[in-house]
């Protein structure tokens, strides 16, 4: 396990939800409060789900996004905690706000003034 540079400590028991769902929420969150895209995730061992081949297929509901962070399993954690955040060693990569407009690279304003 390895210590995170900056991390946002995310609660969620809701038993309705997906793993998925619950870790994009968790990221997302960071996103707004932190400024910076998330890598890895940190929960407790009992929640993170067994590789895929162990478990019986089953379709994934459309709403159910992929779960893009690396798990961790944390043993400190209790069930229902999810420690989000960049790892140390990891560069820092600016989060996009969907909310803001788009800022033009360098090449494209030049397209657009020429």
């Amino acid at each position: 396990m390895f210590m995170m540079v900056s991390g946002l400590l995310w609660y969620d028991d809701d038993t309705h939800r997906s793993l998925a769902i619950k870790v994009a929420e968790a990221a997302q969150r960071y996103r707004e409060r932190v400024g910076y895209e998330p890598t890895t995730c940190q929960l407790n061992p009992s929640l993170i789900p067994a590789p895929a081949g162990a478990r019986p297929h089953r379709a994934r509901r459309k709403e159910e996004p992929a779960i893009s962070l690396r798990l961790e399993p944390n043993e400190h954690l209790r069930p229902h905690y999810f420690y989000v955040g960049v790892l140390a060693g990891e560069r820092l990569k600016r989060a996009i706000d969907p909310r803001s407009p788009r800022r033009k690279s360098r090449a494209e304003e030049a397209k657009s003034a020429g």
